[in-house]
């Protein structure tokens, strides 16, 4: 959503902020510390000083660990859902 699409400063918080700091936390524990590490250090040189789309920053993440994070994604990002243990 667009920053102006939010209906309150708390609420954008609570979905940009906390929310993203859990999926990269879930994302961590998805492809591992290494892969994570990797991935982070990768998109970082990629992605300086330009802009990226949710969906660069999946294949990024899904270069660095070789596996598909389909399902990752969709739960936190693309779709939503029930989150497990949340």
């Amino acid at each position: 959503m667009g920053v102006g699409d939010y209906r309150d400063e708390d609420t954008y918080a609570l979905i940009v902020y906390y929310k993203g700091a859990l999926f990269l936390d879930a994302l961590r524990g998805e492809i591992g510390e290494e892969a994570f590490r990797e991935f982070l250090q990768s998109y970082y040189a990629e992605q300086r000083y330009g802009f990226a789309s949710g969906a660069e920053f999946q294949q990024e993440a899904e270069q660095a660990c070789g596996c598909d994070l389909d399902a990752l994604f969709d739960l936190w990002v693309w779709e939503g859902g029930e989150i497990p243990g949340v």
